[in-house]
């Protein structure tokens, strides 16, 4: 990152670097002419070329320009720097965002005061009114995107994905997908049109944070989070909070209703009911002081689920006479019909474009490993989808189910192999996909969801393997599309400092899909760049190869998730198997 501290851009003096987001670096500068601070946020160079990042960014100075509320930040004025980078001229916050404090006070086993929790949250609630009468919904409320006066007000940042009202519509498709798992509303997991009340369920989120010490839904993908919102309850406050007034629980039970008709109606009514629990609690004992359990907010510490777990009780009796009858039916079918399939030792057939009618099908016994060898390659293979330019590379099989729920009712019906090569500019993949079903509905960073492949890999491995995301951690997610309306798309995630996955658009990343007779084949090259690697043979990265799928045609449901790591997690490289340079 070339560095622009102590250049004068128009008349702002960059003195400092605050931090850099998905999309931006902020700084802090003052203004020459008016002689005050200001935070001045500098679009990436990558992103320049993007129209549709270009247009998030004007937006985000359209959408605060029409905005005049003490608790919504200010934008002064908006520029161009000498490198052509769009930059806006912000009112700056000296006291850092919620987020930043909510850490430290976990750090030193604190909670905020009960009645200041409320205290902030009206005045978000009562900023957000005033957007959304604007025609502005957020659309990424997080403690992250709250930042706060020295004095403790908050201040309302980073409407860059609001849903403006006339906006075209791919504009709104892509900020579908936008936003922060912890903190998305049900109707903006599903991909459905929001309003105001999707803002009101994401500040009963950071309102049970704050009461409770954790979020109320978390998991270990952004799939196992967003089916939180969708479909679970989350434990009551009263069961981890007991000392709060009665209105103090209806307030954040009424914010986090499933169903958007059943929550507040508005942010002004949400604002009014946290003032009246603001009052009640009054009454109550202050919580400033008290320990929390050792954990941090973030991630979330385990909780207890006996409660659901005993609603769940009647559906299991149900659920195994339902078994009982089945075997009895089962019974009488005869011995060969009760077989079970042999353990996998799975030979797969490859087809090409054109096999000749009387070949046999040519057939490879993939490996079941989860350290994986990348072939060197001494000539670039051809990306179209087709294989047979590949050496013979033994296959590697995402062979197990590394996470599921219950509601899933896919079965393991998928097969995944994988076959790696390099260069000295890419990492090459090349995959065979079987799978008698292929449904794949979207064509957003939530692919995930229907039929779709990605690569995890940590770069960083020469001291260990790391326990969290980290900026040395990237996710490759591939969709082959649906062959027909859907078209296919590639999507890179990178981790951060705080151990979160982030988009990190702008790659170079090429591949191609070709649908096939038994499932598809699809083919990548993605530079050593993109991952900010210089290869070499022995090189060791961390790395997991894993597959979805979806049986369920008119769906974007998630079913089935293998991988070729028997214990991998999403957000633990540690749990990742290793892909060496050949």
């Amino acid at each position: 990152m070339e560095s622009i501290v102590g250049q004068q851009i128009d008349h702002y003096l960059i003195e400092s670097h605050i931090a850099r987001g998905g999309m931006a670096d902020v700084y802090l500068a003052r203004d020459v002419r008016l002689r005050r601070q200001v935070a001045l946020k500098v679009m990436l160079a990558d992103l320049t070329h993007q129209p549709e990042a270009t247009a998030r960014f004007e937006r985000e100075a359209e959408a605060v320009a029409q905005l005049h509320h003490p608790n919504i930040v200010q934008i002064y004025t908006v520029g161009l720097t000498p490198s052509n980078q769009p930059y806006l001229a912000m009112q700056y916050v000296k006291g850092g965002s919620l987020h930043a404090q909510l850490v430290r006070l976990a750090e030193r086993q604190r909670r905020l005061e009960t009645r200041d929790v409320l205290n902030l949250g009206r005045q978000i609630a009562d900023a957000l009114d005033t957007a959304h009468h604007a025609g502005i919904i957020h659309r990424d409320l997080k403690p992250g995107n709250i930042l706060l006066q020295p004095d403790g007000a908050p201040v309302l940042t980073d409407l860059g994905i609001a849903a403006m009202q006339g906006h075209e519509t791919q504009l709104t498709q892509m900020d579908k997908v936008l936003g922060t798992p912890q903190y998305m509303s049900p109707e903006q997991a599903l991909g459905r049109k929001v309003d105001g009340r999707s803002d009101v369920y994401s500040l009963g989120i950071i309102l049970y944070q704050m009461l409770a010490g954790y979020v109320p839904f978390d998991g270990d993908s952004p799939l196992a989070i967003l089916h939180q919102h969708v479909y679970e309850p989350p434990q009551p406050l009263s069961e981890i909070r007991p000392d709060l007034a009665k209105i103090t629980y209806h307030v954040i039970d009424k914010a986090l209703k499933k169903n958007p008709a059943e929550r507040f109606r508005t942010a002004a009514e949400m604002a009014a009911a946290l003032e009246q629990a603001q009052a009640a609690e009054s009454g109550h004992p202050s919580v400033a002081v008290e320990i929390m359990p050792p954990a941090t907010i973030v991630p979330v510490q385990p909780r207890s689920r006996l409660w659901w777990l005993l609603l769940l009780v009647p559906v299991l009796i149900l659920a195994l006479c339902a078994w009982g009858l089945y075997g009895l039916l089962r019974s009488a079918a005869s011995p060969e019909d009760r077989e079970l399939p042999p353990p996998p030792t799975l030979a797969v057939t490859q087809t090409t474009d054109s096999p000749p009618a009387d070949s046999a099908a040519a057939t490879v016994t993939p490996l079941v490993a989860a350290n994986v060898m990348a072939a060197r390659l001494e000539e670039q293979p051809v990306i179209d989808g087709n294989l047979s330019d590949w050496p013979e590379v033994v296959p590697v099989l995402s062979a197990y189910r590394v996470y599921g729920h219950e509601s899933w009712d896919g079965s393991e019906d998928l097969a995944a192999l994988w076959q790696s090569g390099w260069d000295n500019e890419n990492l090459y993949l090349g995959v065979t996909v079987i799978d008698d079903v292929h449904v794949q509905t979207r064509t957003d960073t939530q692919i995930f969801r229907g039929d779709s492949l990605d690569i995890q890999i940590e770069t960083n491995r020469a001291g260990g393997p790391g326990a969290t995301l980290n900026p040395g951690t990237f996710q490759i997610i591939f969709s082959p599309g649906d062959f027909n309306a859907v078209p296919a798309a590639v999507f890179r995630f990178r981790g951060d400092e705080a151990g979160r996955s982030v988009q990190s658009p702008g790659h170079n990343i090429v591949f191609q899909a070709r649908q096939t007779e038994a499932g598809y084949v699809l083919e990548a090259a993605i530079p050593w760049r993109d991952l900010e690697v210089t290869p070499a043979s022995a090189l060791v990265l961390g790395a997991a190869l894993n597959a979805t799928d979806n049986d369920t045609p008119g769906t974007a449901v998630q079913e089935v998730f293998m991988s070729n790591v028997p214990a991998r997690t999403f957000s633990n490289p540690g749990s990742w198997g290793t892909l060496t340079l050949e």
